[in-house]
């Protein structure tokens, strides 16, 4: 499962903390591998460093610069963005994030992001309150345990 990240960093900590656990209460890792199957819809290659960025501005509650393809069509355009949440569905990462050039909650897709910059400006204290869980419900059909809301603190 940890091969579904891009940043490699982040992939090797996983592996080595999941050995680690799988140690401790004493299953076989390497015969589970072989025992589970994880097949996405599809796969957009997301560059290591746009998710490590992503990663520390979420990290860090700090906005991102980026120049973004949208899919259909296919402009090009510079967004200053508040990152809320990152998300892996069928296969692709996507960042829910508030876009101040729309002035609304956008989802961005990590392979149309070109290029990517971390600001040192705080995620701004004046975004309306989101309930996580219930967006990705509504738009992705998954269904979350905990209430997840983001809440214009920083």
């Amino acid at each position: 499962m940890a091969h579904t990240i891009p940043d490699v960093k982040i992939t090797k900590e996983i592996d080595s903390f999941i050995k680690k656990i799988s140690l401790t209460i004493g299953v076989n890792i390497e015969n589970i591998k072989k025992k589970i199957s994880i097949k996405n819809i599809r796969y957009d290659r997301v560059e290591p460093d746009v998710f490590e960025a992503i990663v520390e501005a979420l990290s860090a509650n700090r906005k991102l610069w980026i120049d973004y393809k949208s899919k259909y069509p296919q402009n090009v355009s510079e967004r200053t963005i508040n990152p809320l949440h990152l998300l892996l569905y069928k296969g692709n990462w996507n960042l829910l994030a508030f876009c101040e050039k729309r002035c609304e909650l956008r989802t961005f897709a990590l392979s149309g992001i070109m290029k990517i910059e971390g600001l040192e400006d705080s995620i701004s204290v004046d975004l309306p309150e989101i309930n996580i869980e219930r967006l990705i419900e509504e738009n992705y059909g998954i269904y979350l345990h905990d209430s997840t809301t983001v809440k214009s603190e920083v």
